[in-house]
């Protein structure tokens, strides 16, 4: 029980150092954050931890992948083609499953560029 509640708290520090380093105004945080996840819906605690885990783990995929952690917030505004013309911030804001779907393509490309 205190592991899993440390746990969070380590996500939770994470996060809030990831986001720290995006240049996120207070609404684009808050969106990136919780994207519509009520706090009161049923599952939402749960929810909200696993979004926190996968924006820690798109801040560690591109700071791998583009190799300078400045470049974050540029990176995040950009238009990118694979994700038809739309920024990666907007991909994130669009829907919850928006940053999966952003995750998994950054961890795919991970994958191909370690074994290339």
């Amino acid at each position: 029980m205190f592991e899993n509640r440390i746990e969070a708290g380590l996500v939770t520090r994470r996060c809030e150092a990831a986001l720290d380093g995006w240049a996120l105004d207070a609404e684009e945080r808050h969106g990136v954050q919780v994207c519509g996840i009520s706090p009161c819906e049923p599952g939402a605690a749960v929810a909200l931890e696993t979004r926190a885990r996968h924006l820690v783990d798109v801040d560690r995929s591109v700071a791998a992948l583009v190799g300078h952690e400045a470049l974050m917030p540029l990176w995040l505004r950009l238009p990118q083609e694979g994700l038809s013309g739309m920024s990666p911030l907007d991909v994130m804001l669009a829907h919850q499953s928006g940053l999966r779907f952003l995750r998994r393509l950054l961890l795919s490309e991970q994958l191909s560029r370690g074994f290339a």
